[in-house]
């Protein structure tokens, strides 16, 4: 589970949507998450059984990672996050994407819900607070029907305690170690 700080989870930057892209090096997205970390894990921990997890837009990357490289994860565990970046109105992913009107294309690749066939070998752990004022939890309510008719292996936890914070995210690690091992 890195900090990836900013980094959006894309699986490659467009720097004629996004102007602080134009002077900087792009921040590690998808392609190095699903790429470069489980062959270090491999390497470091020798052990074959991986997974990834992630909170708020770490839990869309780690979907997306998941997605992205689905062979080399056994699992994934999603806490507060967007399952579809359509149902986003705000300007988290346009900055990174553009108008979705206008790049159709990258909203459709880069979105977790138009790729439900990824996860059909993958364990899913979800959660998500009701209460969650940052993130709705209306989007795990849509990934839990998506997966299910799939007919991925998911346990969805939605709480009617906690909110997007630390306190809510730290009580729900027990019960993702639970499922994914």
């Amino acid at each position: 589970v890195p900090d990836m700080k900013k980094a959006n989870y894309l699986s490659r930057w467009y720097p004629e949507t996004n102007q602080q892209l134009k002077n900087g090096i792009p921040l590690p997205g998808i392609l190095w998450a699903g790429a470069a970390l489980p062959a270090w894990i491999r390497v470091v921990f020798r052990d074959p059984a991986i997974h990834v997890a992630g909170y708020s837009t770490g839990a869309r990357g780690a979907l997306m990672t998941a997605a992205f490289f689905p062979s080399s994860f056994k699992g994934v565990g999603y806490i507060s996050g967007d399952w579809d970046i359509h149902e986003d109105k705000g300007e988290l992913y346009k900055m990174a994407y553009g108008p979705v009107g206008e790049f159709r294309k990258r909203w459709v690749l880069d979105n977790a819900a138009c790729l439900v066939d990824s996860f059909r070998d993958l364990r899913v752990y979800a959660a998500h607070s009701s209460l969650d004022r940052t993130t709705p939890a209306s989007q795990t309510m849509m990934m839990k029907e998506a997966l299910e008719r799939a007919g991925v292996t998911c346990r969805i936890d939605i709480d009617d305690h906690g909110g997007h914070n630390w306190d809510y995210w730290n009580s729900k690690i027990p019960q993702l170690f639970s499922f994914l091992f």
